[in-house]
């Protein structure tokens, strides 16, 4: 199996936008294991994601969303 990388992928229409690339929604909320959200998120982006979404508790925000800059927040209770 090849390695996934931006070589292996294939190039993207000069035409599109990120909506074009599908939308990964991560929910994650454990305050014991705030990195797998930023894992998750991390590796979606890198997968080739147009659009990643961070469902996350209010509380692990201030945490996980910087380092994760390219994503959205959805913030739950």
């Amino acid at each position: 199996m090849q390695p996934l990388t931006p070589a292996t992928l294939p190039p993207r229409d000069a035409q599109t936008h990120k909506g074009s690339y599908g939308t990964v929604l991560v929910a994650a909320g454990s305050q014991d294991y705030p990195g797998a959200a930023i894992l998750a998120a991390l590796g979606a982006g890198r997968g080739g994601a147009g659009l990643v979404r961070l469902a996350l508790p209010e509380g692990l925000v201030a945490e996980v969303l910087p380092a994760v800059p390219f994503a959205t927040l959805l913030r739950c209770p």
